[in-house]
């Protein structure tokens, strides 16, 4: 089997999902090819045009931007990469499937099933579901959690059960659709093999970290996000299989960067803290065994982050935490079911830093109910707590993204979408917020920052990618 990595996933460090189903089925005795063609198309690329990898794009997510800009510049890369991949030795090839790429993803597919139209295609990932299943360059699609499905797929290949005997699968018998069900969550994290990331050496990634995920979903239910629902429960590893996960993917991928630093070890998950047991004995075993890397993670503001678990953080080896502050405004923090108080988060990020850890802040500008004065109480909370914060990020305003609760709630939060523009995430207004107002308070809270000597991290505005929502 082959899994491919699609432009936009980035070029940052290895994909962990794709670590996951290749270690799992590569257990079972399946032969795994990994190919991203992120990293491919960047060293193919001109400096030039690399710009779609950054300044544009949003255009790989709007199909008609997409068909006239992106696929252009990329198209006689797609045209060779097919051909490679028409014409190796796997049977299945699986595309890891998320909004920002579903269009280069359905391109290459029909370009592989075009040239070689016994390849089985197969796609999972966040952008998964049955609508997909029209098309006929996709055979299977896989939504949720993929390493036991994709296992009894491969074995279903090989005769061993059939199709529909596979939960969590969705493909077609002649004309018909056959969704076989939802397939139940992994309880048990531990029970899977260690992420394997094919060619960690050989291959510049731009952050040579290490990824690794000690849960997955989330324990809150953030208005703006999708990840509870995706995920729909949370579970965490134990702090002994995370700690045994860092000895043996520094053994393998290396102690070391190229440039000689030591190589840090970055947490995917949502939040580091939810398990808050299981994280202490994480840490004492990093601090017993006198392990020497760097780790940076995220985690929620919570009463369970005392001084004490900073402390211990930071002799395990975290070097930097990232915050979802997203407002220091309480009206706002309570429409966006923020599950803490400011005064805790103030204490949180002091604590933090005082502890020698390196704190970011995200915020998230232009709330459906953030009026101004609300927006300047999230200026006056980073004013405030300018001592203890090391980097702000303020993204690009709010999202109304497709499955979350804004989305879902929208008359609730009194969203509607400029009937002018093509919907998506980015084209809503309110009362109190619009994109223009967005815009302008992400511009003002830079120059505040920059005004008051805080580290602000920017994001270009054409560079987001604003998913499209179903009318």
């Amino acid at each position: 089997m082959t899994l491919v990595i699609m432009p936009l996933c980035g070029t940052d460090h290895p994909h962990i999902g794709v670590g996951y189903i290749t270690a799992y089925l590569e257990k079972y005795g399946y032969s795994v090819i990994q190919s991203d063609f992120n990293l491919i198309l960047r060293d193919k690329l001109n400096y030039d045009n690399r710009e779609i990898f950054s300044n544009y794009s949003r255009k790989w997510s709007k199909y008609e931007e997409y068909n006239s800009y992106i696929y252009p510049i990329i198209e006689p890369y797609m045209n060779e990469y097919a051909e490679n991949l028409a014409g190796n030795d796997s049977g299945v090839i699986g595309f890891s499937a998320f909004f920002s790429n579903i269009y280069p993803v359905l391109t290459l597919a029909r370009k592989i099933k075009n040239i070689n139209p016994e390849k089985i295609i197969i796609i999972g990932g966040p952008e998964a579901s049955e609508k997909y299943i029209k098309h006929d360059c996709i055979d299977f699609i896989v939504p949720g959690e993929g390493e036991i499905t994709l296992l009894e797929f491969m074995d279903s290949i090989n005769g061993a059960r059939a199709f529909d005997r596979i939960k969590g699968l969705i493909y077609r018998e002649g004309n018909k659709v056959i969704n076989t069900g939802e397939r139940p969550f992994i309880e048990n994290l531990d029970m899977l093999p260690f992420p394997v990331f094919q060619d960690f050496a050989e291959i510049n990634y731009n952050y040579e970290c290490i990824p690794i995920a000690a849960s997955r979903g989330c324990i809150n239910k953030c208005s703006f996000c999708t990840e509870s629902r995706y995920w729909k429960c949370f579970r965490s590893r134990s702090g002994e299989s995370v700690y045994n996960e860092f000895v043996e993917q520094r053994k393998k991928y290396g102690v070391y960067q190229s440039n000689g630093e030591l190589r840090e070890l970055a947490f995917m998950d949502s939040l580091i803290n939810a398990n808050i047991k299981e994280l202490t004995k994480f840490c004492n075993l990093m601090i017993e065994n006198k392990i020497n890397s760097p780790w940076v993670g995220k985690v929620a503001v919570s009463k369970n982050l005392t001084k004490e678990v900073f402390q211990l953080m930071k002799k395990a080896g975290c070097k930097k935490l990232m915050f979802g502050i997203e407002s220091g405004s309480t009206p706002v923090l309570e429409k966006m079911q923020k599950r803490y108080q400011i005064p805790t988060a103030e204490r949180v990020l002091k604590d933090a830093h005082d502890s020698g850890i390196q704190v970011m802040i995200y915020i998230l500008i232009g709330f459906p109910n953030e009026t101004y004065e609300n927006f300047v109480d999230t200026k006056n909370f980073i004013l405030r707590n300018k001592n203890s914060i090391d980097e702000v990020v303020p993204g690009v305003g709010c999202q109304v993204e497709k499955d979350s609760e804004l989305f879902k709630n929208s008359d609730e939060y009194g969203i509607s979408w400029d009937e002018t523009k093509e919907k998506s995430a980015e084209n809503w207004y309110s009362q109190f917020s619009s994109y223009d107002i967005r815009v302008e308070r992400v511009n003002d809270l830079v120059e505040f920052c920059e005004k008051e000597d805080i580290r602000v991290i920017t994001t270009s505005l054409e560079a987001t990618v604003p998913q499209l929502l179903e009318v």
